[in-house]
């Protein structure tokens, strides 16, 4: 509505954003195709976009600083904490050589809310035991695929 439309001329509503899917009433629905296309969207899809990657970023760093506890099941219904060792070190503290727990688990939640999974390469040594866990750094670029054997292969380009 126009504030100046005295002689009650109706205005032209098309607009050049991409249409918004409304999910709930109060909700709005940003789609990965209008992320891609934040030229064309204008100011308002691109504050829209801010306000995803800030609450993406407020949930993982609020998630990435709850402290892990590893704990031991014997089969029994008591369990045991573990403190240390390989396998307390890398899902605890230092997932891997250039990561701490906190920046992993950061990455992981992000990639969840993105794309709906989260993709790693779990390395192992020679004895076949864990390592460390190294998560692929475009997680949008990993395409899973099912042979006829039912096999799951993923492609990462």
């Amino acid at each position: 509505m126009n504030l100046f439309n005295f002689f009650g001329k109706k205005e032209s509503t098309k607009t050049s954003e991409p249409q918004e899917t409304k999910a709930s009433e109060g909700s709005t629905v940003i789609t990965v195709g209008d992320l891609a296309n934040i030229g064309q969207g204008g100011e308002s899809l691109a504050l829209k976009v801010e306000a995803v990657f800030a609450c993406l970023r407020d949930k993982s760093e609020s998630i990435g600083q709850i402290p892990l506890k590893m704990y031991k099941n014997d089969g029994d219904s008591d369990r045991e904490p573990v403190k240390k060792g390989r396998n307390h070190r890398i899902f605890t503290k230092k997932p891997n050589d250039y990561m701490t727990m906190q920046q992993f688990l950061e990455m992981l939640v992000v990639s969840i809310e993105r794309f709906g999974a989260f993709y790693a390469y779990i390395e192992r040594n020679d004895r076949g035991s864990l390592m460390s866990i190294i998560p692929f750094k475009y997680q949008g670029n990993i395409v899973p695929n099912m042979d006829i054997d039912g096999n799951v292969h993923y492609t990462y380009v």
